[in-house]
C-alpha cells in the first residue's frame, strides 16, 4: 500500500538540442528522495555543453545542491561547459549562498543559457 505523502520523483527530461549540447529540464522538488533520477541524467559520458534548466523545480533541497554541485566539479575537471537555468528568487539565493553562481554561469531563461553555452568553446 502506498503512502499519501510519498513523493513522485521529480522527472528529469533529457534533450539533446545540438550535437555537443545536452539540455535536461527538471520539474517538481528537487530533494533527497528525488536527485537520483537527475543523478543517473549527470553519470556517465556527458558531451562537451550541458544546461540543465531548474526553472521548473518547485523546491530545491540540500540533496538537490550537493547533485548540481557535483556536476559543476565535475564539468570543471573535465573542462566542459556547464549552465544552470532559474528565475526562482529562492532558488538564485540558494545558489548564492553555496558559491554555485560563481563557478557556472545561472541564466533567467533556457533560451539565454543555450545561446550563450552553444557558442562558447569547450
Amino acid at each position: 500500500m502506498s503512502s499519501p505523502h510519498r513523493k513522485t520523483p521529480a522527472p528529469v527530461l533529457r534533450h539533446e538540442h545540438t550535437t555537443g549540447l545536452l539540455i535536461l529540464t527538471v520539474t517538481g522538488e528537487l530533494d533527497a528522495t528525488t536527485t537520483p533520477l537527475l543523478h543517473r541524467q549527470l553519470d556517465g559520458n556527458l558531451p562537451d555543453r550541458t544546461v540543465i534548466d531548474l526553472s521548473r523545480v518547485t523546491f530545491l533541497g540540500v540533496a538537490g545542491l550537493e547533485v548540481l554541485e557535483a556536476a559543476v566539479t565535475r564539468a570543471g575537471r573535465e573542462r566542459r561547459r556547464l549552465a544552470l537555468v532559474t528565475s526562482s528568487p529562492t532558488d538564485l539565493r540558494i545558489l548564492r549562498l553555496f558559491g554555485l553562481d560563481v563557478r557556472v554561469p545561472v541564466y533567467p531563461r533556457l533560451s539565454d543559457a543555450i545561446r550563450e553555452v552553444a557558442s562558447q568553446v569547450p
